[in-house]
């Protein structure tokens, strides 16, 4: 997965990989681009701040996946498993 974004204060961008090791082992490679614009953003970057929280983000991530919290449906696999989700209908305005 990567993302850009395109509103905001801080400009960040990046991508998250999934590797599979085994049948019991992902590996989670997490990949940020950050710019810090004010003097606020580039201290708490000096800081580690940016870093602890992506950390306790995926070691939260890896709690609520090995808990049981999430549901696997094989969704997005490139056809394995269930069915990908279709775009729901638009209108036009």
């Amino acid at each position: 997965m990567a993302w850009t974004s395109i509103e905001g204060e801080a400009r960040q961008a990046g991508a998250v990989t999934f590797h599979y090791i085994d049948d019991h082992t992902t590996k989670i490679m997490l990949q940020p681009d950050y710019d810090p614009q004010s003097l606020a953003e580039s201290v708490g970057d000096k800081l580690g701040f940016v870093k602890r929280q992506a950390t306790g983000d995926l070691k939260r991530f890896k709690e609520f996946i090995e808990s049981g919290g999430g549901t696997e449906t094989g969704a997005g696999r490139g056809g394995q498993g269930a069915d990908p989700p279709r775009s729901p209908p638009y209108r036009r305005m």
